[in-house]
C-alpha cells in the first residue's frame, strides 16, 4: 500500500457564498457597477434559495480541500439561519460572521441599532454555531456602532472581521469625524485582546496609513 500524507484542510475566512450567482455575468465593470448587480441578487433571495445555494457553494470547498469557513452574511436573520443548515449539510465547519449594517445597503441588511444587531447575534449564537462580529465597513457602520461592537467583542473574546476602507471613494465618503482608517476606529485602546481581521482593504496614499489583516 502506497504511503499517504495527511494535511490540513484549507481554510476561505471570508466567503460571501450568494455571489457565486454573479459568476460570469458582471465582468467590465467597475466595483460600483458590480455592486449594484449584487444588490439586485440579494435582494430577491429567500432563505430557502439561501440554503440550497450555499449548500452547492460549501460542497465545492469541500470538494476542493477546504474543511472550515467564514461567512460574512448580510442578508437577513432567517437567512443566517439558512446559511447554518446549508453548512451542516454540507459537512463544513461554519463561523457565521454576522454583519452589522447601521446605513445605506438594502433594508434586509439593516439592524435598527448596535443592541438590534448584538441580540440577532447572539440569536444565532444560541443555536451552537461559532460566530464572530462583523462591522461590514466603514460606510455602514457609524463610529458608535463600530466601538461598541468592538467592545463586546473583546468582552466575548470573538473575532471581529471588516471590510476596512474597502474602496477609495468609500474613504472619501467618511467624514473627517470617521477617520482614521477602520481599524483605528473598531479596536480603540479599551479593547486590546479583540481578534481582528481586516479584509478588502486598500492603501490610503494621502495619509500614508494602511490596514493589514
Amino acid at each position: 500500500m502506497a504511503e499517504t500524507l495527511s494535511l490540513p484542510g484549507f481554510v476561505n475566512a471570508h466567503s460571501h457564498a450568494f455571489q457565486r450567482a454573479l459568476r460570469g455575468r458582471t465582468e467590465g465593470g467597475d466595483f460600483w457597477a458590480w455592486r449594484e448587480s449584487m444588490l439586485a441578487l440579494a435582494e430577491g433571495l429567500s432563505p430557502e434559495q439561501v440554503r440550497l445555494g450555499y449548500v452547492q457553494v460549501y460542497r465545492e470547498l469541500v470538494a476542493a480541500g477546504y474543511t472550515a469557513v467564514g461567512e460574512f452574511h448580510y442578508l437577513g436573520l432567517p437567512e443566517a439561519h439558512a446559511a447554518v443548515e446549508a453548512a451542516a449539510e454540507a459537512g463544513i465547519e461554519l463561523v457565521l460572521l454576522l454583519a452589522a449594517y447601521g446605513r445605506g445597503g438594502l433594508e434586509r441588511f439593516r439592524q435598527e441599532s448596535p443592541a438590534d444587531y448584538l441580540s440577532q447575534l447572539e440569536e444565532v449564537r444560541a443555536s451552537g454555531v461559532r460566530v464572530g462580529l462583523a462591522p461590514h465597513s466603514v460606510r455602514a457602520c457609524p463610529r458608535d456602532w463600530l466601538e461598541e461592537i468592538g467592545r463586546y467583542a473583546a468582552a466575548e473574546r470573538l473575532p471581529l472581521h471588516v471590510h476596512a476602507d474597502e474602496q477609495p471613494r468609500e474613504i472619501g465618503r467618511s467624514s473627517c469625524s470617521q477617520r482614521p482608517a477602520a481599524s483605528g476606529r473598531i479596536r480603540p485602546s479599551s479593547t486590546p485582546q479583540t481578534r481582528m481581521r481586516a479584509s478588502s482593504t486598500c492603501w490610503r496614499r494621502r495619509t500614508r496609513a494602511c490596514v493589514s489583516a
